[in-house]
């Protein structure tokens, strides 16, 4: 399973509100629809990826425990 995060729709808001890091001096803004400022896009993507596989001993016949995040 792959899933996106949106961090600016989730967080741009509060982020702006705050005005430090990326978006400290008035940066990282974009015009938005109305008279307020959005939070911009990222000009890049991050990803993560966490695999599961057997834990070690085990054939993945004994439910959950049998498996573990690998590194």
């Amino acid at each position: 399973m792959v899933k996106e995060l949106d961090v600016v729709r989730l967080v741009g808001d509060e982020l702006l509100a705050r005005n430090e890091g990326a978006f400290g001096d008035g940066q990282g803004r974009a015009p938005g629809r109305s008279a307020r400022p959005r939070a911009r896009e990222p000009d890049h993507r991050m990803w993560a990826v966490r695999t599961l596989g057997l834990a070690e001993g085990k054939d993945g016949t004994g439910g959950e425990g049998d498996y573990q995040v690998c590194n």
